[in-house]
């Protein structure tokens, strides 16, 4: 098959993915930590990951604004792209919270037994 592209070598840009680490990092630790211990959200170990993360995410965001970025973000610029994202976002989120959330809900909240939530559950999915 014939290459049709010009080979390029383009360089790792360090400072992205520093921040893009820092960034996501950040976040998922501080959602992670919200769920431990009796402070739960109000922690401050919590507030500041979150802040830290988020702010991260922002600077790399801005940083790929670069002519040769590491993550392409100008898709974004087209409407009906972002709204088919929330779209198929919306579709996963409804999606496991029926596979995750539901079956407890069935076996706790309601006192189903296991049996009976998963025969629920394969009516609900299929």
């Amino acid at each position: 098959m014939k290459n049709i592209t010009d080979v390029t070598k383009p360089r790792i840009d360090l400072l992205s993915v520093l921040l893009s680490t820092i960034g996501f990092g950040g976040v998922v630790f501080g959602f992670s930590k919200a769920g431990e211990g009796s402070e739960g959200w109000s922690s401050m170990v919590v507030i500041t990951s979150i802040v830290i993360g988020l702010v991260a995410l922002v600077l790399f965001i801005l940083r790929q604004n670069i002519s040769d970025p590491m993550l392409n973000l100008s898709v974004f610029k087209y409407p009906m792209y972002v709204i088919g994202m929330l779209l198929i976002m919306s579709c996963m989120l409804i999606s496991l919270s029926s596979t995750i959330i539901l079956p407890m809900f069935l076996q706790t909240g309601k006192g189903l037994s296991v049996l009976i939530t998963g025969l629920m559950l394969l009516r609900v999915v299929y």
